[in-house]
């Protein structure tokens, strides 16, 4: 099991086709197994549904937006622990830091395509293509904080670094304690 989480994490290209074959099989089960059987149905009716998928355009943009920073953040960096990441990183880190900004981009156009599909009379298409977006965004949203929590730890590494090369400097209590005796 470690092995194939392992895979998800180093390929988001597999993660998305999971994903998408996941949809589609809940697609074909639908009738049968669906765990909400009314929602599609109703979010078949245009009325309904278009500011659902506009508003979720909105939201994963703004996520977009977050995870291009992070990623222009770490890659921008001088540090020796960001080199360090980057290098022994390679091309999976960088699939890895691109994964969250495609897949949010491709939500937040994908949820705007709903809306313009819903629109034209295909909703119950418009409903199963946002299904797949809704999912996909949450699985780069928990990609996107797996990644913010591995730099948290680079840039605590670097702190920790630059206080070593640093001269110790006495606290308040030693000044006076000096300074009295």
């Amino acid at each position: 099991m470690r092995k194939v989480i392992g895979l998800l994490k180093d390929y988001p290209s597999l993660a998305t086709v999971v994903l998408a074959a996941g949809v589609a099989l809940h697609w074909l089960l639908y009738d049968t197994v669906s765990l909400f059987p009314d929602v599609a149905g109703r979010m078949a009716n245009f009325n309904q549904s278009w500011s659902v998928y506009l508003g979720f355009a909105g939201i994963v943009a703004i996520i977009a937006g977050f995870a291009g920073v992070i990623a222009v953040f770490a890659l921008g960096s001088p540090s020796a622990s960001f080199s360090r990441l980057r290098y022994r990183g390679g091309d999976r880190l960088g699939a890895n830091w691109l994964s969250p900004i495609a897949a949010s981009l491709a939500a937040a156009l994908g949820s705007a395509l709903c809306a313009l599909i819903a629109l034209s009379g295909y909703g119950l298409l418009a409903w199963w293509l946002f299904e797949f977006l809704f999912v996909l965004s949450a699985i780069s949203a928990l990609r996107l904080v797996w990644l913010f929590k591995r730099l948290i730890g680079v840039v605590g590494e670097d702190d920790r670094a630059a206080e070593e090369r640093e001269p110790k400097r006495p606290s308040l209590a030693e000044v006076r304690q000096r300074d009295a005796g």
